[in-house]
This record gives structure tokens, C-alpha cells and sequence, in this order.
């Protein structure tokens, strides 16, 4: 990878995985939280085991040639001209415009206006997952154009800058963070120089935090709207006294000190509760006996079925996995895997997608679909300690966004006259 390696490494799925999940076990701590359960060893094994698979595996994989270490930021295309991204963005803005009429406004602006409707109630099933993967996909496809250029070029930072403004808009944090985690994968993989990388990362890091913070509070406040919020260290606990106060007493100094600062810190409660509550739910199903699916991938085939379809299917139980505490229902995206197939298995294919990624990320310093993709394997296993996006209809549709833009478009291109790549 010569030159551009510096935080290339962290793009890489496996790598991105275990930093994310070194984090939230090694915070994951019952003395911080009345209502979690104590740490089980099954979950460890099966982490480190998933691990050990994508690391195995990739040693297996057919090894780069000479070709693949070409820079990205001279691989031509049609796809990385300013006239195609914006052509792509207007044809996004069609289908972003049909979802606000549909929706009747964006949350954003019911919010600003003290409306009696919430984030909860916009978008269109199943189309508005699909269109926001296509945003993504422009995101890409800008951000790879203006960091790969010696010269600044406003067509791409602007369709960049506005695609960012409506996923603000939408008020929709979950898919605010993969989006921006596509955006930072793709300028880091796309970025000739380790300052350029540096100064992108910095940058979207500014932009990513400063946006979960005003969504959240928009966020915040709608919830306070629809339901009374208690504090979350208000719950019940199983433990006698004497019992948390010498859980308290083991645990190490920091612990101790987070615990006090958590109870005085609303906020950091929230990012501490978010980081961990998914390990909770995990400790709690390997503690207890799961229950048997309806058949074999029940589970894990239910999320690919669209949206406006799933009303229409029975479901054994919304969460297959018990839960530490009602309040806070993810439990990564182990979650359905283990519900179908054990702990062991549910290692075992959190393993073989990882290699795939693994596979993906090598590819993309010499195909374009790889490199179009290659941002959404990344994104899927840093947020794989908090829910699951692979097994839903978002990675075949990214896939089938990146093949068509990757392959088809630039063939299609070459073939007209004075079209050359």
C-alpha cells in the first residue's frame, strides 16, 4: 500500500472490529450499573474466536499483486467527474423530495416548531432505507473525488456538504453515524498523503460528534415528549447492599471514579449506556437458556425482508435475545446469530464476514466497486457492538450500487465516442 498505509490498517474490517470491541468489553463493568449482569466467559470466547477466524482467514486469501498497489488517487473514472456526482445527487434529491411530501415535512424543522410529530414518523418503508444507501453511496463517490485531487474542487465538497444537512434534517442518529463513518473510511482510503488523511479524519471526527450532539438533543426532547425519562440508575437491582458496596470495593480505582462521575454526568451516562448496554444483553443471554427459533436463520433472515412486509410475519419474540433491562433493547449484531445458532456459531459467521470485508478491503486499490464497498464493511463493524447492518437490505442494495457504478457505468462510458476512461 506503500505510501498511503498510515490509517489505511484501521479501515480494514477485522481491525476496526476488535478496536471497537477491546473498547466496549474493557468498559463493560456491573460496578457502573446497578442493572447489569455479571461478565459471562462465553462472550469473551466468542469475540476473541471471531477474531481468530478473520485473522486465519485472511492469511488463506490470494495475496496482492502488483497491480493492486495502485494508488486510488489515480485510478480514472467517469463516476469521480463533478458533472456525474451531481447528476446522481439531483437523481437522489427526486426520491429525497417524494419522502419529505410522503412524511409531510422533515423532523427537523417539526421540532424547531414545536409540532405534535417526531423522527419516529417519517420516511417511507422500505424505499427510505434503500434512498439512504444511495446517499451513501453519493457521499462516497464525492468524498473519494475531493480528497484524491491535488486541486480543491467545490462540486464535490458542496454535494458532500449538503448531503450531510439532510441527514441532519431526518434527525435520524443511527443512520447519521454510518454515513459518516462511510465518509471517513472513503477519504482515508482515497487520500494520497498522511496529512491529508489526518486533516480528513479530524475534520469528519468534528463533524460526526458535533452532529450526534445536536441530534441527540433534538432527540432528547422528543422523547421527553412522548414518554417520562428516569434515570437509567434508578432501576431496580437484584443485589443486596452489602453486595454492590463489595462489587464497588473490587473493582479497579477507575472504575470507581467513572461510577461517581457517570451518576453526576447525565451526558456521559448516555455514551457510557450506549457503549455497553448491547454487552449487557449479551452477558444476560449466555447466563441464561436460549430459546429455540421457529426454524433454522429465522432470526437473521427476518431483517432482509422489506419493511412494509414485515407486519404481515408473525415474529416469535421483536428481541431473540433476553434482555438486561427493557430500557435498552440492542444486543450487537451477535444478536440474531446467536439466537439461530448458538454462541459457537454465531462466532463462527461473525468470522466469515469479517474475511469477506477483509477480502473487499484488498480489493479496493484496484476495483472500483471494492472501493465503493469497502466504507460500508468498515462502517458495519464499528457499529457491529450496537446492532447489525449486514444481515439487513442495506448491504445487497450498497452492493448492487457499487457493482452498477463500478463496472457497468465505466464500461457503458468507454463505449461512446470520445468517452475513454
Amino acid at each position: 500500500m506503500q505510501k498511503t498505509i498510515y490509517f489505511n490498517m484501521l479501515m480494514r474490517p477485522d481491525v476496526a472490529f476488535a478496536l471497537i470491541w477491546v473498547l466496549v468489553l474493557g468498559l463493560y463493568s456491573p460496578a457502573m450499573v446497578n442493572f447489569y449482569p455479571d461478565p459471562q466467559p462465553t462472550v469473551y470466547l466468542m469475540v476473541f474466536g471471531t477474531l481468530a477466524i478473520a485473522l486465519v482467514g485472511s492469511f488463506l486469501l490470494p495475496r496482492p499483486q502488483d497491480a493492486s498497489r495502485t494508488p486510488i488517487s489515480t485510478l480514472p473514472s467517469v463516476i469521480f467527474d463533478s458533472r456525474f456526482i451531481l447528476a446522481m445527487c439531483a437523481t437522489w434529491m427526486v426520491g429525497f423530495a417524494l419522502i419529505i411530501i410522503y412524511s409531510g415535512g422533515l423532523p427537523y424543522f417539526w421540532a424547531i416548531k414545536g409540532t405534535d410529530r417526531y423522527y419516529f414518523d417519517y420516511g417511507v418503508p422500505t424505499f427510505s432505507g434503500a434512498w439512504n444507501t444511495f446517499r451513501i453511496v453519493i457521499a462516497i463517490l464525492a468524498t473519494v473525488a475531493l480528497v484524491r485531487s491535488d486541486n480543491w474542487r467545490w462540486v464535490p465538497a458542496l454535494v458532500l456538504a449538503f448531503l450531510t444537512l439532510t441527514v441532519v434534517g431526518e434527525v435520524n442518529r443511527g443512520g447519521y453515524v454510518l454515513y459518516c463513518m462511510n465518509v471517513v473510511a472513503a477519504g482515508v482510503l482515497a487520500a494520497p498523503s498522511f496529512k491529508r488523511q489526518l486533516a480528513w479524519v479530524i475534520l469528519l471526527l468534528a463533524v460526526t460528534l458535533g452532529g450526534i450532539y445536536g441530534i441527540g438533543g433534538i432527540r432528547t426532547a422528543d422523547a421527553k415528549a412522548v414518554v417520562a425519562i428516569t434515570s437509567p440508575f434508578e432501576q431496580p437491582t437484584t443485589r443486596t447492599p452489602e453486595e454492590e458496596e463489595q462489587l464497588l470495593e473490587e473493582a479497579a480505582p477507575w472504575v470507581f471514579a467513572m461510577h461517581d462521575a457517570i451518576i453526576e454526568n447525565p451526558a456521559l451516562s448516555w455514551v457510557y449506556l450506549y457503549l455497553t448496554t448491547p454487552v449487557a444483553n449479551l452477558h444476560k443471554a449466555a447466563a441464561g437458556t436460549l430459546a429455540t427459533p421457529p426454524f433454522p436463520g429465522f432470526y437473521s433472515l427476518y431483517p432482509f425482508l422489506p419493511t412494509i412486509v414485515r407486519p404481515e410475519i408473525a415474529v416469535e419474540d421483536r428481541y431473540p435475545l433476553p434482555l438486561a433491562s427493557k430500557a435498552y433493547t440492542m444486543s450487537s449484531a451477535y444478536s440474531t446469530l446467536i439466537a439461530d445458532f448458538g454462541f459457537i456459531g454465531a462466532s463462527i459467521a461473525m468470522g466469515l464476514q469479517l474475511l469477506l470485508g477483509i477480502w473487499v478491503f484488498n480489493l479496493a486499490r484496484r476495483h472500483l466497486w471494492a472501493l465503493l464497498m469497502a466504507p460500508m464493511f468498515f462502517a458495519i463493524s464499528m457499529l457491529s457492538f450496537f446492532t447489525d447492518y449486514f444481515l439487513t437490505l442495506l448491504t445487497p442494495f450498497h452492493l448492487l450500487l457499487a457493482l452498477v457504478l463500478g463496472q457497468v457505468v465505466p464500461r457503458i462510458w468507454a463505449r461512446r465516442p470520445g468517452g475513454a476512461l
